[in-house]
């Protein structure tokens, strides 16, 4: 399907109606904020009641899509059945109203497959896919990890590099390989710091391949070097900041978005002071759109020092939004 150029997109952007990023009908991944979703839990379960509440957020401040069970999810601390009820719940709650990632990377690649496979039968319109991690694969086996889920699912793909996860990046040359190989491998979640790297990509990859901001820090420097949005953990807490960054990128007042941009920045470095999503968690209880931060083991609560410190930057940037 043939793709609108980004400025087209945004010229047809209606705030009345939806976000930027569902003004894709004739592209596979949205243009847009793509909120990395908690997985909210209570009690040890995963607490249904709450994901509505998040989910049902999301459509309302017309959120360009979500990815379910990725690292701000705690992908890893879910058992085989609870990943697929959050799926499979997700589903029911948002299918037809939200763009659904799917969150389905595995350093085994037979489990990456498996959940693949899982989120296209459940009726997802993309999968996320992390680079293997520990395990540490070279640039033949990062080939053949992505190439094996291509071959077994008919789904776009976006591939996830962070090396300070996974102890490994996914090469622009291992990307363009894979893109060539299998074009339904169509977009990146960047969570390095590199801004060349988007900008070499795109230059080589052209419009239609999706790169997103994957460090929500750094959504201005990624949109001018030719990000398409940011698939983001702090927007389950202030959407509207990200996507007003967004509109203004794209319309290219980047003074104006810069103005935003900084005024996100206080909460995002306070949301920094532990690792996700323990500090975001504890905004949303904050801000009652969980009843719970409760975080699985091996995560432990926010240290109280750290809560107050959250507190404080939330209330002030509550305060300048007012």
């Amino acid at each position: 399907m043939q793709c609108l150029p980004r400025e087209e997109i945004f010229q047809n952007f209606d705030g009345n109606q939806r976000s930027v990023g569902l003004e894709v009908a004739m592209d596979a991944l949205p243009i847009g904020v793509v909120t990395a979703l908690v997985t909210p839990m209570r009690d040890g379960k995963l607490d249904e009641v709450g994901l509505q509440s998040m989910l049902e957020r999301q459509i309302s401040q017309k959120i360009s899509a979500v990815v379910m069970a990725g690292t701000t999810g705690e992908v890893s601390t879910l058992e085989d059945a609870e990943y697929a009820k959050l799926l499979e719940m997700t589903v029911k709650i948002a299918a037809g109203r939200l763009f659904l990632m799917a969150g389905t990377g595995s350093n085994a690649t037979a489990t990456a497959i498996r959940r693949t496979q899982l989120a296209e039968k459940l009726g997802y319109d993309a999968v996320l896919v992390v680079a293997p991690y520990y395990n540490k694969p070279s640039k033949d086996g990062i080939l053949a990890h992505y190439s094996a889920i291509a071959t077994s699912t008919g789904l776009p793909i976006v591939p996830y590099s962070i090396p300070s996860r996974c102890g490994i990046e996914i090469a622009l040359d291992t990307l363009c390989q894979l893109h060539e190989r299998h074009p339904q491998i169509c977009g990146l979640k960047e969570a390095g710091t590199d801004c060349d790297r988007i900008a070499q990509l795109r230059h080589t990859l052209g419009h239609s391949f999706r790169l997103y901001a994957g460090n929500d820090t750094l959504l201005l420097p990624f949109l001018a070097s030719g990000a398409d949005g940011t698939i983001c953990a702090a927007a389950n807490a202030c959407p509207e900041g990200f996507i007003k960054v967004l509109q203004l990128a794209l319309a290219n007042d980047f003074m104006a978005a810069r103005a935003v941009q900084f005024s996100l920045l206080p909460l995002l470095r306070a949301l920094g002071c532990e690792v996700n999503p323990v500090p975001l968690k504890f905004v949303l209880q904050e801000l009652g759109f969980i009843a719970s931060a409760e975080v699985r083991a091996p995560l432990a609560p926010l240290a109280a020092a750290n809560a107050k410190l959250v507190r404080a930057a939330l209330q002030t940037y509550l305060a300048n939004r007012a």
